[in-house]
């Protein structure tokens, strides 16, 4: 039974009685999809579908939408498909998502071991990852054609996100930079990663007024001071979050299932009017496939007559001549 609900973009965040989450969205034609979420310190995790069902139509979800008030409980928000396991390199699993949900509390914004440890250069897949004596963190990888790339790093709630490309640096080969990557030693400093924009604000346009300094020591290095401008990089979030609202996950485990009850529409059909729906469809597919079939059989039959007659008509010419 749900306690509470919220909106946080194209989704209905759900809260039960029991304090887990879960999330709701509208997909395809009058289907719901359904999951559960995480909070790892201040960021929402939304995990993967797993549940499918006959719901609301489009325009019907998004006005039950607007009618709730708006998620509030963290800042940030990303997929579980898009976050990392530092140890594995693969995406998180259930098993992970259980434990971490399990073991961080709400709203906690701390810096953790990457502040704390000594400066150094780590490995990190295909990334070097580079911690200055300021606390200050980079990136690097190889980018083709003998090009080095680089660019910062941010910490977010015991994460590490790796931004976007903002330098070249010295110029190396393939094989060198990965032979000296492969001396480094491994990042351990997060249990979890991502690359760039999987970070999305829960409320892009509705921050709150905070000092310029203050501001910026909150956003990451793709987000804007301008939180309420129309800055193209927030732009290029949303619209890609609004995808995602709509195909949010590809996962094989979704569970189709025929919930008349939760199919909301102008009118509704009662039991026997759903049977008689499902049967008119069968037999409106049944009578095509006969007409389509009768259709063949007349041209069959007229190929055949137009046969006959030629036949005859040779025939009678023969016996003519003979």
């Amino acid at each position: 039974m749900e306690t509470a609900a919220y909106k946080l973009n194209e989704f209905r965040i759900i809260e039960d009685e029991n304090g887990l989450l879960w999330w709701e969205t509208h997909y395809g034609f009058g289907v719901q999809r359904r999951g559960m979420c995480f909070i790892h310190n201040d960021i929402l995790i939304i995990g993967p579908c797993t549940h499918e069902e006959i719901g609301y139509l489009k325009g019907e979800f998004l006005d039950l939408l607007e009618k709730l008030p708006l998620w509030h409980k963290t800042k940030h928000y990303c997929f579980a498909s898009e976050l990392l396991d530092v140890a594995s390199g693969r995406s998180l699993d259930q098993d992970f998502l259980d434990r971490i949900s399990f073991s961080v509390s709400i709203g906690s914004n701390r810096a953790g071991p990457i502040a704390d440890g000594d400066p150094g250069a780590f490995r990190l897949g295909n990334y070097q990852i580079t911690v200055t004596p300021n606390g200050e963190i980079a990136w690097q990888t190889h980018g083709g054609m003998n090009r080095v790339i680089a660019g910062q790093c941010t910490n977010q709630s015991g994460v590490l996100f790796i931004g976007s490309e903002e330098q070249e640096k010295e110029r190396a080969s393939k094989e060198d930079f990965f032979r000296k990557l492969d001396t480094l030693p491994r990042w351990d400093r997060t249990k979890i990663w991502s690359r760039c924009l999987a970070l999305r604000p829960c409320h892009p346009f509705h921050q709150e007024a905070k000092p310029p300094a203050a501001r910026h020591k909150d956003l990451g290095p793709w987000e804007s001071d301008h939180a309420n401008e129309k800055h193209p990089l927030i732009y290029k979030q949303q619209l890609r979050s609004e995808v995602r609202s709509s195909f949010p996950y590809r996962f094989r485990s979704c569970k189709f299932s025929w919930s008349r009850s939760h199919l909301h529409l102008p009118f509704r059909f009662g039991k026997q009017s759903w049977c008689l729906l499902r049967k008119v469809t069968f037999w409106s597919i049944s009578l095509i496939l006969l007409v389509i079939a009768r259709l063949l059989v007349r041209l069959i039959l007229s190929l055949h007559s137009v046969k006959e007659r030629l036949h005859r008509f040779h025939s009678s010419e023969e016996h003519h001549h003979k």
